[in-house]
């Protein structure tokens, strides 16, 4: 995994994003109930600031899954073989490394019997992009 500076600045910065909506519900919440309840102000700070220090340690945890990753199921699909287990015309299920998928043949006016190799070229969605070998 890639662990740059670069990397991890954008990780912490969609982290801080996505807490902060929470972050102004608990202190909406607070001033309410607070007020309602009649909670001392020192009180409601010292919550805020340890939720604030629950979501910097928590970073350290979590941080890997705020990371986008620009690599598809579809890069490592690219260049393996496979083979179809049912015709395509132009679109069907073909198997590689036991799995079944479902491919398109490229160009797509194409058609290709059952049991014939192909590789993968590509992909979008859950459809494997083919070409016949």
């Amino acid at each position: 995994m890639d662990t740059s500076n670069a990397t991890r600045s954008r990780a912490l910065r969609r982290y801080t994003l996505l807490q902060i909506p929470e972050l102004i519900l608990l202190i909406l919440l607070l001033y309410w109930l607070g007020d309602w309840l009649g909670i001392a102000l020192w009180i409601r700070i010292l919550i805020v600031i340890i939720w604030l220090l629950k979501d910097v340690i928590l970073f350290f945890w979590v941080w890997p899954a705020y990371v986008f990753h620009a690599r598809t199921e579809h890069d490592t699909m690219v260049n393996k073989t496979g083979e179809t287990v049912e015709q395509l015309k132009p679109r069907g299920y073909i198997s590689i490394e036991g799995e079944l998928w479902q491919a398109e043949l490229v160009p797509p006016h194409m058609r290709l019997a059952k049991g014939k190799p192909v590789r993968v070229v590509g992909g979008k969605g859950m459809l494997l992009k083919v070409i016949p070998l």
